[in-house]
């Protein structure tokens, strides 16, 4: 589908995309634990939607760009066995035509097929864009549609729930870019730090609140359960997921976008610039130095966790889904062993400001909708039906009979096929068989409901309620401007951080030369960036929510 864009900037994007890792898919559940079940019920808002939902009386064509969850790669090869995807052919009359993707190429695949002259129906996005949703839609890669809204009845009213929704939805400009997936439940923080509870109890020590017993609980771990082996996990870039380890100190840092923004007294600071991004590198460097951090995590690539080390591993940056008997139940640690979700540990035990990201209703992860598809009108249909009530449960649970059912007491539960399949955990199970990374309204995570007691609680300890010195560089807004020339500082100024922090941590940079080290960002206009990210973070909040209608005119 041949469309009109600017080769030039898209030729500029590809010379600045930073490397963005995902990491909602990466944990696995395995516990399948019996649960209550779900309500029906707790899909609300939006109209319900029933009976005949054929697009046209002749089977249409709809190509879809799919990057496959890397929870699916691991049983299949394919998208093609998906019954809900089947039964979503079946509703509408269409044939689905996947072009699959590794969701860990899926950043650059991206950047290579909208620098082609054809675009798919629909593309499954998860901001693999640098410059953002602004310059899809002057790239003509996305529709914009808010000019549709009124043909999109369930995204409308989801949109228009919440203000909260609302301002996340919208651009500065009043445009949307994309079908978001809107969830009716705020998610916790998934990601945060593990330690091994087995080993807890083997010390005699309760899990730490304070970095300080943090830094006790390593020393015991090293002396009496690894046999004088560095018993913590540590990401090659020497930060980890989303400032769950750098968040200790107040500050954001590492495995986010590469996020080195932080929020203080409301106005953005460049963390590296803050006393707390200092004494973390600090901290860690003297970690390194007792032996408590594994000498070689400058090759640690895995970021959740490396299975090689994990059987001498006491702490490390994971995933809720990781915890429990998770390693035990797949023999990578002794019976019985087993992790446990961490506090959210601070300097002193004070509540936590700063973690994985700030919470939000709107994932930024869900299709993009070509602006010259052959069938726009039956596609503006077709997705807006998965936030009906009706759709909801079939993009959250799947297909009644398949993958679910109800009890006696009308609660949704999931079937063997997901929480028994003996060919994949629940994780796995959820991704080969239900809607993933596609624009829908979700009714809740179907996979708390079979967690076990170490699993679920992330629930209650990782709430990110209070994560007020987060930037929500999701959400902002930049333009293509300003997209290009934060993108140009910044692949620079993530290279100086990247190769310096850890020089420091590993002790062949003395502490001593910091100031040197901080004096080197004022050749790499860190302030332009800091500028960019400071404008567009107060567009956001002044964004006028509740008073745009359309964004602007039709393309009809």
């Amino acid at each position: 589908m041949k469309r009109r864009r600017s080769t030039g900037m898209i030729a500029l994007l590809l010379a600045a995309v930073m490397t963005f890792t995902g990491c909602g898919n990466a944990g696995e559940a395995t516990s399948t634990e019996s649960a209550s079940g779900t309500q029906a019920s707790e899909s609300t808002g939006s109209a319900e939607t029933s009976g005949d939902l054929y697009l046209s009386d002749e089977k249409l064509d709809i190509t879809i760009w799919f990057p496959m969850t890397s929870a699916a790669a691991a049983y299949t090869d394919t998208i093609d066995g998906n019954v809900s995807y089947g039964k979503v052919e079946e509703l509408f009359n269409v044939d689905l035509h996947f072009i699959e993707e590794p969701e860990a190429d899926a950043q650059q695949k991206f950047q290579l097929l909208i620098a082609g002259d054809d675009l798919p129906d629909l593309m499954s996005y998860t901001n693999y864009y640098p410059a953002g949703g602004e310059a899809l839609i002057d790239e003509g890669v996305a529709l914009d549609l808010a000019p549709y809204l009124d043909q999109l009845p369930n995204y409308k009213a989801r949109i228009e729930a919440d203000p909260s929704i609302a301002r996340d939805v919208y651009t500065d400009t009043g445009k949307i870019y994309e079908f978001f997936t809107i969830q009716n439940y705020t998610q916790p923080a998934y990601c945060g730090i593990l330690i091994r509870g087995d080993w807890l109890e083997q010390v005699g020590m309760e899990a730490p609140t304070t970095v300080d017993e943090l830094h006790d609980v390593l020393v015991a771990f090293k002396e009496q359960c690894t046999g004088g082996v560095a018993p913590m996990q540590l990401y090659q870039d020497g930060f980890g997921i989303e400032g769950s380890l750098i968040g200790m100190f107040g500050v954001m840092g590492g495995q986010a976008q590469y996020n080195w923004w932080t929020l203080e007294d409301g106005e953005v600071q460049f963390s590296p610039y803050l006393d707390g991004f200092q004494r973390y590198v600090q901290t860690m460097s003297d970690w390194y130095a007792e032996g408590l951090i594994d000498p070689n995590y400058t090759s640690n690539t895995e970021m959740f966790g490396n299975n090689e080390l994990i059987a001498t591993t006491g702490v490390f940056n994971g995933m809720f889904t990781q915890a429990g008997e998770y390693y035990s139940n797949a023999g990578y640690i002794e019976e019985g062993g087993y992790f446990i979700c961490a506090n959210m540990i601070t300097e002193d035990g004070s509540p936590r400001r700063v973690g994985q990201y700030r919470p939000s209703a709107v994932l930024k992860q869900g299709v993009l909708v070509n602006p010259e598809s052959e069938h726009l009108e039956e596609i503006l249909k077709m997705v807006d039906y998965f936030y009906s009530d009706e759709g909801s449960i079939l993009a959250t649970y799947g297909v009644e009979g398949e993958t679910w059912h109800y009890d006696d007491e009308g609660n949704i539960v999931a079937d063997d096929i997901i929480v028994k399949n003996e060919n994949m955990n629940i994780n796995g199970a959820r991704h080969a068989n239900v809607m993933k990374n596609f624009g829908m309204y979700n009714i809740r995570n179907i996979e708390d409901d079979y967690l076990d007691e170490y699993q679920s609680a992330y629930l209650t300890k990782w709430v990110n309620e209070g994560f007020d010195k987060v930037v929500p560089m999701d959400y902002l807004s930049l333009t293509a401007e300003e997209g290009g020339t934060y993108n140009s500082i910044m692949s620079d100024v993530n290279t100086y951080i990247l190769e310096n922090v850890n020089r420091f941590i590993t002790g062949v940079e003395s502490m001593d030369n910091w100031d040197a080290f901080i004096e080197g960002f004022a050749s790499l206009d860190v302030e332009g960036a800091r500028t960019i990210v400071s404008d567009a973070y107060t567009r956001y909040m002044n964004r006028p929510v509740g008073e745009v209608e359309n964004g602007g005119e039709s393309n009809e």
